[in-house]
Parts: C-alpha cells; structure tokens; sequence
C-alpha cells in the first residue's frame, strides 16, 4: 500500500489518500487483469471514495517499485513452444515482437512489481508454460 497526500473536495482538509495494486481472479478469458485500488477518508467532513479495478498508472507503478524495489520474471534454459505462445498470447505479441523476444532468452522476460511479475508467472502457467519461470527481487 503507497499513500499520497490528499485535498478533500468537500472541506479542503488534507487527509490521506491509501492506493496498491492487486490481481482480480478468475480465468484470464473471463477478464482476469491487474489493476489499482484507492481509498480516501476526511479526517475533518468524514467524506470517502473508493475505487478499483482501474489499469495501473505509471506513478503509481513508480512508487510502488520505489518503496518495494523491481521484481523479474526469469526463463531458464530455451523456451518451449507453448511458452512462446502463451507470451505472444498474453502480451498480444507480432510474430517479428515474439522473434525478438525468444532471441534474448534464456533470460528476464518482465521487470515490474512484485504483484505484476507474479500475475504474469500466474498467465503463463495458466496458458501450459511449464518452463523453467524464476521470481526474484532485484532491489530497489
């Protein structure tokens, strides 16, 4: 959880407002995805929101990293087929995308948050890719 400052828009109080991201369940041909969540409560008016389900944004995304540190998802050895399709599956890859990215493996195939990495290493075994898929914490 990342909290941010926040201007009430009802009495112009600062409170906090408390964001993260999370994966909402389900196959990913039932619209699994990623996304963020947000809570804002006054201290002062007792005023609140929530919300989530959004696509995570590119600040949010940063200080996330910042305050956890990066995360990879790593392929041992050559990737199989079914690995190579899932990725272009997932990742709506061309066939020149998908070439590109098979002629840098074995190797890091993703770098973000932990809930990112994890979320993709979840797809790809969805998907049959029973290849060789590492997690691991690179710092911050």
């Amino acid at each position: 959880m990342i909290e941010f400052p926040q201007t009430c828009e009802r009495c112009g109080v600062q409170g906090v407002l408390s964001t993260g991201e999370r994966q909402w369940h389900g196959s990913y041909a039932q619209g699994e995805h990623m996304g963020f969540w947000e809570h804002f409560r006054c201290p002062t008016c007792g005023y609140s929101y929530d919300a989530d389900g959004a696509p995570l944004y590119d600040a949010l995304r940063l200080a996330i990293i910042a305050k956890e540190g990066e995360w990879v998802l790593e392929i041992a050895g050559t990737p199989s087929i079914s690995l190579l399709k899932a990725l272009r599956e997932i990742r709506q890859l061309s066939l020149p995308e998908l070439q590109a990215l098979r002629a840098r493996l074995p190797g890091v195939i993703t770098r973000g948050t932990q809930t990112e990495i994890r979320y993709e290493a979840e797809l790809l075994k969805n998907f049959g890719a029973t290849d060789s898929l590492a997690i691991r914490h690179i710092g911050n």
